[in-house]
Order: C-alpha cells, then sequence, then structure tokens
C-alpha cells in the first residue's frame, strides 16, 4: 500500500514537505532561541532556516517529487521565484502576527507554514517543474 502511494505526486509532494518543513523549522526554533534577545530575532532565524532548507527541498521535488529532467539551473531559478514569493508572505505575515496580533512566534511561523504550502505546491507543479504534467 505504501509503495502505491508513493506513485502519487501529491503524497511524494506531502512526504518532502513534512521531511523539509520540519528540517527548515527544527533550525528556525534553534536559531529563535538562540537569538530571542535580538529585536526582531525571529526574522533573522526565518531566514536562516529559509536559506539552509531551500537547497535540500530544490533537490527533493526537483528528482523525487515532480521526477524533472530539464534545465537544472532554469528549474533552480524559478523554483527560487515561487519560494521566494512564500518568503515574502512569511516577511509580512510573521512580524505582523508576532507584533500586531501578539501570538508567539513559534506558532505564528507554523500557521504561516501551512499557508505557504499551498503557494509552494501548485508554483511548482505548473511553474517550475511543469513539464511533467502526467499527474503522478
Amino acid at each position: 500500500m505504501f509503495k502505491k502511494l508513493m506513485d502519487y505526486q501529491k503524497f511524494r509532494f506531502m512526504v518532502v514537505g513534512v521531511l523539509n518543513t520540519g528540517l527548515g523549522y527544527i533550525i528556525y526554533l534553534g536559531m529563535n532561541h538562540l537569538l530571542h534577545n535580538i529585536r526582531f530575532g525571529y526574522m533573522i532565524a526565518y531566514t536562516a532556516s529559509y536559506i539552509l532548507s531551500l537547497a535540500f527541498a530544490f533537490v527533493l521535488h526537483r528528482s523525487y517529487v515532480f521526477k524533472d529532467s530539464g534545465n537544472i539551473l532554469i528549474a533552480f531559478l524559478r523554483f527560487a521565484l515561487v519560494n521566494g514569493m512564500n518568503y515574502g508572505i512569511n516577511l509580512i505575515l510573521l512580524p505582523f502576527l508576532v507584533e500586531i496580533v501578539k501570538i508567539n512566534s513559534d506558532l505564528a511561523q507554523l500557521l504561516i507554514t501551512f499557508l505557504t504550502l499551498f503557494v509552494s505546491y501548485f508554483g511548482n507543479k505548473y511553474f517550475t517543474f511543469r513539464r511533467q504534467q502526467n499527474g503522478k
């Protein structure tokens, strides 16, 4: 049954997403707690976790989720653009939720992650790795 699930692109996306999100969130939490005495330390932590998990995510999305064999440089630039949109969403929402709404920065980042999941899937499926359109 697990092997059959792995044949579906959306399931592979979820598996890679959980791994990458987990890695990014662990990096974010660690750095956020190290930088907690610095104003906007949570933003520095988010930026660092974003950069560190970007390459990991690209490799897994390209080779495992979307099974893309096109030009790697074009794919990476598109991937960076889609993820840049997610980064922009985070740059706006994270300080808003922390400073204005007064949500704990760890929880705020987790909430934003769920929102950006949709941007990531559809952006990567239909823009970054659009050559692979067989639905698997």
